[in-house]
């Protein structure tokens, strides 16, 4: 499950709100959930249900690797250390919708160009899924996920602060 709600509740990450019970309960189930860490770009400020023990939190860099000035950067407000892995999040491309009145890319119609962490949460989704791919499954394998996205053969190293494990990028 690909999540990005934006649902802050700053001083209450903690995994205790009723909807990253439910993330955490899917994951324990056996269903992957990866989740944005949000724009609030905030210590102790990560969205909900980013902050659930089992949720994967996305954090967003930039071209060069650096977290964004936006995304949010954890700890949580129990001092667990999210967001797990980052993603680029600045300026990426996507389609448009002809019902949105985002401004197109000049020189290629029916694109924008948009930034947030709701744009890093489905690269890693999508790595996410190709890792599943491979045989990874299920709540045990959450982890094995989050530890592939630590290898260095599989990610780059982002430049992150303290207190998060969003020190490799996808």
């Amino acid at each position: 499950i690909s999540l990005s709600l934006g649902h802050h509740n700053p001083g209450f990450t903690d995994a205790s709100d009723p909807l990253t019970v439910a993330c955490d309960a899917m994951a324990e189930a056996g269903i992957i959930v990866v989740s944005s860490a949000g724009n609030s770009g905030a210590e102790k400020d990560i969205s909900i249900p980013s902050d659930g023990r089992h949720v994967i939190s996305v954090a967003a860099v930039d071209a060069d690797g650096a977290l964004a000035r936006f995304s949010s950067c954890g700890p949580t407000s129990d001092d667990r250390a999210k967001p797990d892995i980052a993603a680029p999040g600045v300026m990426v491309v996507a389609p448009l919708s002809r019902h949105c009145d985002l401004p197109e890319l000049e020189g290629i119609p029916g694109y924008t160009a948009l930034s947030g962490t709701s744009m890093a949460c489905p690269v890693v989704t999508g790595v996410t899924a190709l890792l599943i791919g491979t045989g990874l499954k299920g709540s045990a394998d959450a982890e094995r996920i989050r530890a592939a996205f630590r290898n260095p053969k599989l990610c780059g190293h982002a430049t992150c602060p303290p207190g998060t494990r969003a020190d490799h990028a996808v």
